[in-house]
């Protein structure tokens, strides 16, 4: 989600506006999403950017990968995941259409 983010500002307005969160969890959730919550936080957030965020995680993964991914997401901030996100997309389109060539 991260990557679209980046991508598309009216997404990012709409991910990130305090009136759509409720929205955003439900969505999440039917996709297969879930909170991580912060062991060490009383009310399970994380602490990104200064802010107090909620971080979710796919229930398909393990419990342990998804709380040192949120640790590594915390510790690095959004901006660095995003722009992480990013290159790991573009990486992957143009393996992509290498392969594509190749065919």
């Amino acid at each position: 989600m991260l990557e679209r983010a980046n991508g598309d500002q009216a997404f990012r307005d709409w991910l990130f506006a305090k009136d759509t969160r409720r929205a955003v969890s439900d969505a999440l959730s039917k996709a297969g999403y879930e909170p991580v919550r912060n062991p060490a936080a009383k009310e399970g957030q994380w602490r990104i950017d200064d802010k107090r965020q909620t971080i979710y995680g796919k229930r398909t993964k393990e419990r342990s990968y998804l709380l040192i991914a949120a640790e590594v997401l915390a510790k690095r901030g959004i901006k660095a995941a995003m722009d992480d996100g990013l290159a790991k997309a573009k990486a992957a389109k143009a393996e992509a259409e290498a392969k594509e060539r190749l065919l």
